[in-house]
């Protein structure tokens, strides 16, 4: 059972002991100054954590282009190949439906939107020789992938 405490002073007069609409005020504003900071907080960690998801998304369209390559460079005669046989010779332009239909990758889930995969048509790798000898090919990838309203910062169009 909770007791209310009473000051008696002279007479009739009672004072209800507890905490001012001031003091109660202050504290909301303090709750709130608080909440606004872990809010900032959480929205840069979400916004970080997406910005390293979408490099990593990268690097698998990237190496995902880089195994349909040394594929046709072992000899490989798949469909894939067939329609990439310049491989090693002049640029190549890989897209990412290309990897997905001849079992060489998945959709990539976007980092901004866990519900919605990447855009497998405008998404591409960019297989640039380098120099090339008989036994050695030097290859460049730049990959341009597509996420909803976010695309790689080496995305041409």
């Amino acid at each position: 059972m909770m007791r209310i405490r009473y000051d008696y002073n002279s007479g009739d007069n009672m004072k209800r002991k507890g905490f001012t609409l001031v003091e109660l005020l202050a504290v909301i504003v303090i709750l709130g100054i608080l909440l606004a900071i872990a809010y900032q907080a959480y929205h840069r960690f979400t916004q970080k954590s997406s910005e390293k998801s979408f490099a990593l998304a990268e690097n698998t369209l990237k190496t995902d282009a880089k195994d349909a390559y040394a594929d046709c460079l072992s000899g490989s005669t798949n469909d894939f190949c067939k329609r990439h046989q310049s491989f090693g010779y002049q640029d190549e332009t890989i897209y990412l439906y290309e990897l997905i239909d001849d079992g060489y990758g998945e959709p990539i889930k976007n980092p901004y939107d866990t519900n919605s995969v990447c855009d497998i048509n405008k998404s591409y790798v960019i297989a640039k020789v380098q120099s090339s000898t008989s036994m050695n090919k030097i290859v460049n990838y730049t990959v341009c992938l597509v996420c909803g309203e976010q695309k790689s910062s080496t995305c041409t169009d």
